[in-house]
């Protein structure tokens, strides 16, 4: 899990959690509702956003789907996200070539 530092509006000192998974496009078993999703870019790729469920979803080839989703600190009750979710989602950098490590942009550029 990545943690994402809260802004200056968490005022409680906590922090976000991005989760990034990758699924058979035939297995998704998340929170990502078709019916209230909208169309957003993913980096550079054409994805769908579910803002409820503070999921987003990018078929990067056939049969797989990268799934994003933003969480709020844990606890009781459980906080809202205070990070913004599009933004971070815009600035995702995909490597040229997934399956060849070379294309990678170094992670000094990406885990800032």
């Amino acid at each position: 899990m990545i943690k994402v530092s809260g802004g200056p509006e968490c005022q409680d000192g906590g922090s976000d959690n991005l989760r990034v998974q990758i699924w058979p496009t035939d297995g998704y078993r998340g929170h990502i509702q078709e019916t209230r999703t909208v169309p957003l870019k993913i980096g550079d790729k054409d994805g769908l956003y579910d803002e409820p469920a503070h999921e987003a979803a990018v078929q990067v080839q056939p049969g797989m789907l990268v799934v994003f989703g933003l969480g709020g600190r844990s606890g009781v009750p459980v906080l809202p996200p205070t990070a913004n979710f599009k933004d971070i989602l815009a600035n995702v950098a995909w490597p040229a070539d997934p399956r060849n490590e070379e294309t990678w942009p170094p992670v000094s550029e990406w885990a800032k």
